[in-house]
């Protein structure tokens, strides 16, 4: 992919369709815009699924951590709960805090 740097297009999705009783496609284009947008003000969701990658990380002691922490995790994810009807997200919160107080034995 050639970078262009008249505009802030990181991606093209290219797909096809057809309608149940169509016999022919149809071709959608769509860009995809690179929006700067800086982590604090992504969406609840992008934040709280990046609290999750980060737990995984972490858990596992990855190379790839890079310098999260638990604090930083827990600190993104409880911001990031937004509606949690079923207390899922806040349940992930918790396990996150039980994972850091365990965390000399985890990564023991």
């Amino acid at each position: 992919m050639a970078e262009n740097e008249d505009n802030n297009e990181i991606a093209t999705v290219n797909f096809r369709y057809k309608k149940p009783e169509g016999t022919q496609s149809i071709e959608m284009v769509h860009p995809i815009m690179d929006k700067h947008v800086p982590f604090e003000r992504a969406s609840d969701n992008l934040r709280f699924a990046s609290s999750v990658a980060m737990f995984g990380l972490l858990f596992r002691n990855s190379e790839f951590k890079g310098n999260s922490s638990f604090g930083t995790l827990i600190q993104i994810a409880g911001d990031a709960k937004g509606k949690d009807p079923y207390g899922y997200r806040g349940e992930f919160v918790r396990l996150a805090k039980t994972a850091n107080s365990l965390n000399p034995i985890v990564n023991g």
